[in-house]
């Protein structure tokens, strides 16, 4: 199992850390949907400095009670 979370740094020396909330169940899809992030971000960002960096991170059911 996968999520997306993403770190959007503003170019203010502010930064914004967040996930899309979705868990996916194969790499592929999570990184369908980091492609369609990093196009979304990119296209809104607040400054010409403004950047966000985005990963894919695998996580474990191990220990987790859902």
């Amino acid at each position: 199992m996968y999520i997306l979370v993403f770190i959007m740094f503003l170019g203010t020396g502010e930064y914004k850390i967040g996930s899309n909330q979705i868990i996916y169940e194969t790499l592929g899809s999570c990184l369908i949907d980091q492609k369609i992030l990093d196009q979304a971000l990119l296209s809104t960002k607040p400054t010409k400095d403004s950047f966000a960096i985005t990963k894919c991170t695998q996580i474990s059911k191990k220990g987790v009670s859902i």
